[in-house]
């Protein structure tokens, strides 16, 4: 009983503050991108030859892929710093210890209700319910609107974080926690998954089901889908099969690669590259006349 009580807790603090910073004024929308769009301009224009490529030398599409590119190798590098310096300190200092009574208590206050009940909550960030979820949501816009890019959106998403998730484990390589394991797992520790996947593929579930919508519904969308991921981390945690410390990292992944999708697809405007179409819509930074783009 203990157990699951500090799992909800826990989810619902994480819902709370989510809404609350969502609900403040200002870039804090986790939905319109458009504020860090206009800083991106506004940054580009101050480097001369960025702002030459992106205006002239690159489609909006062809500067969107390359977002991506350049973030899947900057979550691909940071994760894997990262984690090899928490496997350095698995067995020494503070971190470690924290890592290490976090599991063996979970261990040791799960009874077989409670372990169930877990094994519910982590199903949540598991390829098949993540998936599953992405899909009928993509079925459900392209059926609305006749429009792939939402599809394109969560698959970029999903497949995207699912890569960068396996990249990183193969480099760590991090031991599972030594304690019981309370669900059969295998492979390395580093980082979680489930806790990637579920902070990433429910976020963008909550930018696709509420990018016509107004604030409250997106507030709302936002600390639902962030309570669902803390659930899936503590889960995993608890359950013995990972470390706190995989879960954060698994968080903090599944959110940087959302965040970083959601602004190449333009936020509620889900069409790959919109950032550069808002760019090559706004005035040269040396206040001349744009030159058209060569064909061919």
């Amino acid at each position: 009983m203990e157990l699951v009580v500090a799992v909800v807790v826990v989810a619902l603090a994480a819902a709370m503050v989510t809404a609350v910073v969502t609900a403040l004024p200002g870039p804090q929308d986790p939905v319109d991108t458009a504020t860090r769009e206009r800083r991106a301009a506004r940054w580009v224009a101050s480097h001369p030859r960025l702002d030459r490529l992106l205006r002239r030398d690159l489609s909006p599409r062809e500067a969107g892929l390359a977002l991506l590119a350049v973030a899947f190798a900057l979550a691909t590098l940071v994760s894997v710093a990262l984690g090899l310096l928490l496997r350095a300190a698995d067995r020494n200092g503070t971190l470690a210890r924290w890592d290490r009574s976090l599991s063996e208590w979970g261990v040791d206050h799960a009874d077989a209700w409670a372990v169930d009940v877990l094994k519910v909550l982590t199903l949540l960030g598991s390829t098949v319910v993540v998936v599953g979820v992405a899909v009928a949501v993509g079925a459900l816009e392209w059926a609305r609107t006749r429009d792939r890019a939402v599809a394109v959106f969560l698959f970029v998403v999903a497949a995207g974080q699912s890569v960068v998730v396996h990249v990183i484990k193969l480099a760590v390589d991090r031991p599972r926690p030594d304690v019981a394991q309370l669900v059969p797992v295998f492979g390395p520790a580093f980082p979680s998954g489930h806790s990637a996947a579920a902070a990433a593929v429910w976020a963008a579930v909550a930018l696709v089901l509420t990018r016509r919508s107004g604030r409250p519904a997106r507030v709302l969308a936002a600390a639902a889908a962030a309570g669902v991921a803390i659930l899936v981390g503590a889960s995993r945690a608890l359950l013995g099969v990972h470390w706190a410390t995989d879960v954060i990292g698994g968080l903090a992944l599944g959110w940087a690669w959302f965040t970083l999708v959601a602004f190449a697809f333009g936020g509620r405007r889900q069409r790959l590259g919109a950032p550069a179409e808002r760019l090559r819509g706004a005035a040269p930074a040396d206040g001349g006349v744009r030159p058209p783009r060569p064909r061919g």
